[in-house]
């Protein structure tokens, strides 16, 4: 299986670029973070399944690395352990420390370095997040 793969990806001019993406540190990642806050947390990948509303065979998939989960899979995975995203990628290698006490700092810090499509994609993320705290 290839870790790479082409996407188009929206660029400041508003037209689209074909973008090979390396999808190797995530599966590096991602795999072992599962299991990591499965032992952490004390629940087999069935409870997480249970939890999370994942598939049993899907977290399976995840864990061997042969298939890449999507960021709103990794979001319900994280339901499932009860913590949030940042804190399932916070030891994700290559990833820049906080150096601020405010978040809002940081935020706008990943705003700036995202083209047009990466600020949408932030703010549906965003969006998505708030209305699942505002019907909790």
């Amino acid at each position: 299986m290839s870790t790479k793969e082409r996407a188009a990806a929206n660029c400041s001019d508003g037209k689209e670029a074909d973008v090979l993406y390396d999808f190797e540190p995530l599966l590096a990642y991602i795999g072992p973070r599962i299991e990591e806050l499965c032992a952490k947390k004390g629940i087999s990948k069935y409870r997480l399944a249970l939890r999370s509303g994942v598939t049993d065979g899907n977290i399976s998939r995840y864990v061997d690395g042969s298939r890449i989960p999507t960021i709103e899979t990794i979001a319900k995975l994280c339901f499932g352990f009860d913590i949030t995203l940042s804190e399932f990628f916070e030891n994700m290698p290559g990833q820049e420390k906080v150096s601020s006490n405010d978040p809002r700092e940081l935020l706008l810090e990943i705003w700036k370095k995202l083209d047009q499509g990466g600020q949408r994609s932030l703010l549906s993320f965003g969006k998505y997040l708030a209305d699942a705290e505002e019907n909790k």
